[in-house]
């Protein structure tokens, strides 16, 4: 995963899977639900979430 938000952030620690079936059944193995994250580095949106809710370490565990 790559930083979208030119500003400080935390998203890049998350560790993201490519979409592929070992994602799917690492998600099914862990009965966690899987969160498709599309994004692009012009996007004004994308980065706020950079910087706001992929970054939020109370709600991450980071």
């Amino acid at each position: 995963m790559h930083r979208f938000s030119p500003n400080p952030n935390l998203a890049h620690l998350i560790p993201w899977f490519e979409w592929e079936a070992e994602a799917l059944q690492a998600a099914r193995a862990q009965d966690k639900p899987i969160m498709l994250f599309l994004s692009a580095f012009w996007c004004r949106y994308c980065q706020r979430m950079d910087e706001g809710a992929l970054s939020d370490r109370e709600n991450r565990g980071v």
